[in-house]
């Protein structure tokens, strides 16, 4: 190569012991046997279709690997090729990236949620936990209003101390459905502590399905939790705790 490597750990991957931070990563598929599945090989190595099988842009001065060829290696997308050689190897690359992509996003997302019900909670002069540190999952599980729900998983919580205890309003995930009907629904949630002896909590009350995550919480602090002298309803009463269905994600 004519050009100058970015990188100064040359040949590291050679001797037995990695700089910190880096990993060995290999990956073997058997790709066919004879004469003609080798020479495919050998070609798609010199043209770097591994390279690019690997899901890595390719900037070549040259249309195969030679003495004096320069060749830059990026990140990026292109459109698919025939990696008929590299079957297992391209699917399980894709499917790796693909995985991680998905999760990152999914973080990444779920990070946003919380961090605008954690200042919907301050706003509110509540508190805010984004894991279930309170253990009401199998609690609301128990108590829960859609039958046949299952998997229930209780995050982002926002809650107060009251007399009997607290309350809690929450994001519930749950499943409905069994086999090609299975779907994962979420909606927003209470339950209050009640005090009283073998009754430790209320039922589980759900918020509006037509509803966005953000107004569901709303909906039911300006329902349950905002008194009547707050809202300018003196004398009227809080609805009763009744359970309407969350959304479908």
């Amino acid at each position: 190569m004519t050009g100058a490597l970015t990188y100064s750990e040359v040949g590291a991957t050679q001797g037995r012991d990695l700089p910190r931070g880096y990993r060995r990563l290999v990956a073997r598929a058997r790709i066919g046997t004879g004469p003609r599945v080798y020479a495919a090989a050998v070609r798609a190595v010199r043209s770097f279709e591994m390279q690019r099988a690997a899901g890595l842009t390719v900037h070549a001065d040259g249309p195969e690997a030679a003495v004096g060829v320069t060749m830059t290696l990026g990140l990026g997308v292109k459109a698919p090729l025939d990696y008929s050689v590299f079957t297992a190897v391209t699917a399980t690359l894709l499917l790796a990236a693909v995985t991680v992509a998905a999760v990152t996003v999914s973080t990444l997302r779920q990070k946003g949620r919380s961090a605008k019900l954690a200042a919907l909670a301050a706003t509110w002069g509540m508190r805010f936990t984004a894991e279930d540190r309170f253990q009401l999952a199998p609690r609301v599980a128990i108590g829960f209003p859609t039958a046949g729900a299952a998997d229930v998983l209780v995050r982002d919580l926002i809650y107060q101390q009251e007399d009997a205890g607290f309350r809690y309003l929450f994001t519930v995930e749950y499943t409905l459905g069994v086999l090609r009907t299975k779907r994962r629904r979420k909606g927003a949630g209470m339950v209050v502590e009640t005090g009283v002896a073998g009754e430790a909590f209320s039922a589980v009350t759900l918020a509006p399905g037509d509803l966005t995550l953000h107004e569901q919480y709303a909906w039911l602090w300006r329902t349950y939790c905002v008194s009547s002298e707050f809202k300018g309803d003196i004398g009227q009463e809080k609805p009763q705790l009744d359970a309407v269905g969350p959304s479908a994600t």
